[in-house]
């Protein structure tokens, strides 16, 4: 390679490095100056260049300049410094003590917020005021107290301690204890909801109420005169026997006030023990309704009985020829009962279908068409001489055939059954069409039809 090209390429090498160190230089001093223009003394520096010192320094820099650095504002102004104060000294109060400075000033508090002061001081409040504080009590009362104090102490029972209570004291709901106050209460509230107040009623309304009123009034009947209830309301009413004189009386005198009263459903409600004593000493209440000559139809709804066999098969054939949809879903909704009667009686709806020589599944029905429509149409088109061959039927009255293979499963079936002769009326066809055919043949003659008339008549 010449002398000259080598010197050139140096030249040009020496040029490229000079160019890239000036330009590493200018990059590097560059950035001091532009953090100094932008503040970067009150800007984080790089995640990875944080320490206590410099996290130290940038908070007083930024309380020095008036700026809000109270926690949750610094989060939301500079997340990077309030994460590194956290990670750095494990919480940003001690971050702030760090610093120099006064926490208590820094802070920015909301009316009601809480503190520590202010959970110990609500704790010892609730406890003079005889306030259950175990946690299941307290929580439903005032939830913002618990979570307060899950905040500011970690745990309930950190709180409970801080305040100088004694958790162990607290923890365990206490039992309700019967005094005298409470007895007469609750014996008050017996009289007045109108509940029996002899001793056995008692016991079976409140099982420890007897007992309490034992323990401190010495008997049952001083309890019952301090609550101010009358003697004669502790004497149990008399047994009353159920005799079958007394049940019949009864039923007559419920009688007089309406059947209804009779009905079991109201009887169980209003006086189970007489429909108890009916069937224990009748046997059913049926009979115990006959012993007091109360018709027992008059009183309790009877279900008709169920419909015959035949009767199913001559409804269901009377609903397909009516053009009534014999699907299940829409007998279930339309004829309930004829569906429940055909599946008791024939063991299925399939079986009863069957039976009344009907299709199954069935198809949709045909709309505007019944079996006596299409008997009707065919009777009075063949009185109107109309062509009803199957072949002339079928392209001409679509409607038509389609109804009566329906109905009667062929469109010959649904002509017999019209009373119509299929082959005469064939025959009556052919011989209408048959000079015209003739004429068709020969066609030396232009009017065929006007000659044949005349024939036809000799």
């Amino acid at each position: 390679m010449p002398q000259r090209r080598l010197d050139d390429v140096g030249r040009m090498s020496r040029a490229n490095a000079k160019s890239n160190g000036n330009s590493a230089g200018r990059s590097a001093e560059s950035a001091p100056a532009k953090s100094a223009r932008n503040g970067a003394a009150h800007q984080p520096a790089r995640p990875s260049q944080w320490s206590e010192p410099t996290i130290c320094q940038a908070l007083r820099d930024l309380h020095r300049c008036g700026r809000p650095i109270w926690s949750r504002k610094l989060r939301e102004t500079n997340r990077p410094l309030h994460s590194a104060a956290i990670y750095w000294f494990g919480s940003y109060r001690k971050a702030i003590d760090a610093a120099g400075l006064d926490y208590a000033g820094i802070r920015q508090s909301t009316p009601g917020r809480w503190d520590r002061e202010s959970v110990m001081r609500e704790l010892r409040k609730l406890h003079r005021q005889k306030v259950p504080l175990h946690h299941a009590s307290i929580e439903r009362q005032r939830p913002d107290l618990v979570l307060a104090a899950y905040r500011y102490f970690g745990t309930y029972r950190g709180a409970v301690e801080a305040a100088g209570l004694g958790y162990d004291r607290i923890r365990v709901r206490p039992m309700p204890c019967w005094d005298k106050p409470r007895i007469i209460r609750q014996l008050r509230e017996l009289k007045k909801e109108g509940e029996g107040l002899w001793n056995r009623a008692v016991r079976r309304a409140s099982p420890y109420l007897d007992r309490a009123a034992r323990r401190c009034f010495g008997s049952y009947q001083r309890a019952a005169k301090a609550a101010g209830i009358e003697q004669t309301s502790l004497k149990a009413p008399p047994y009353r026997f159920w005799s079958p004189q007394r049940i019949i009386g009864d039923l007559q005198a419920l009688l007089r006030n309406g059947r209804d009263s009779l009905k079991p459903a109201n009887l169980i409600v209003d006086h189970p023990r007489l429909l108890h004593a009916c069937r224990r000493r009748f046997g059913t209440y049926r009979a115990a309704l006959q012993a007091a000559a109360i018709p027992y139809a008059e009183v309790v709804r009877v279900t008709a009985p169920a419909m015959p066999g035949d009767e199913v098969i001559q409804r269901l054939q009377k609903q397909f020829e009516r053009g009534k949809d014999m699907r299940y879903s829409t007998m279930s909704r339309a004829q309930p009962r004829l569906l429940n009667a055909a599946r008791s009686r024939f063991g299925s709806y399939q079986a009863a279908m069957v039976a009344a020589k009907l299709s199954y599944p069935p198809t949709p029905p045909i709309r505007h068409w019944t079996a006596d429509l299409v008997l009707k149409t065919l009777r009075q088109l063949n009185r109107g001489e109309a062509d009803l061959r199957f072949r002339v039927v079928k392209e001409t009255r679509l409607p038509l055939f389609q109804a009566a293979c329906h109905y009667f499963g062929s469109y010959l079936a649904a002509v017999r059954q019209a009373g119509i002769d299929y082959s005469q009326m064939v025959q009556t066809q052919l011989h209408r069409q048959m000079p015209a055919r003739y004429a068709g043949r020969n066609g030396a003659s232009k009017t065929p039809v006007a000659k044949a008339k005349p024939a036809r008549a000799r």
